[in-house]
């Protein structure tokens, strides 16, 4: 990345010079040239601006609130042909009653879900049993709105 230079530029146009200040520099090996500045001070601004831009802070996702079982009725109603529904409105009671029928989703986290497979893990059940619902459980998916332009 090259620190640009700022200079006046001069062409003719239908027999009449014509002047105004603008720079050239390269940025990520690609010329970037600007013209048509009243003076050598707004020149400098625009090319201190293309080499310095401002941070932006980029816009948080804005999270749906929907509870579990919310979540739940949804995948039942999206899966309506799965053969095996049953089996997942069973674990989907299971998972609602360890944590909660209206908790939302976002507050069900990692550590949450490591503490409830330790607990299954330490009674005698297959592993299958164990996987099944934590299958179901972390297959939901994010519901996450998109921002609404103004």
């Amino acid at each position: 990345m090259s620190r640009g230079k700022v200079r006046q530029f001069t062409w003719t146009y239908e027999g009449q010079t014509k002047k105004a200040w603008g720079f050239t520099v390269t940025l990520n090996g690609k010329r970037a040239r600007r013209a048509g500045f009243g003076s050598r001070a707004e020149a400098t601004e625009a090319l201190d601006l293309l080499l310095h831009p401002a941070p932006t802070a980029a816009p948080a996702p804005v999270v749906e609130t929907i509870s579990l079982k919310a979540a739940f009725e949804r995948y039942e109603a999206q899966k309506a042909r799965k053969r095996s529904l049953v089996a997942d409105q069973r674990n989907a009671k299971c998972l609602m009653a360890v944590f909660g029928e209206d908790t939302p989703l976002h507050e069900i986290t990692a550590s949450k879900i490591s503490a409830y497979r330790a607990s299954r893990i330490a009674l005698p059940i297959t592993p299958a049993a164990v996987n099944r619902p934590l299958a179901l459980l972390l297959s939901r998916p994010k519901y996450v709105v998109p921002k609404t332009p103004k």
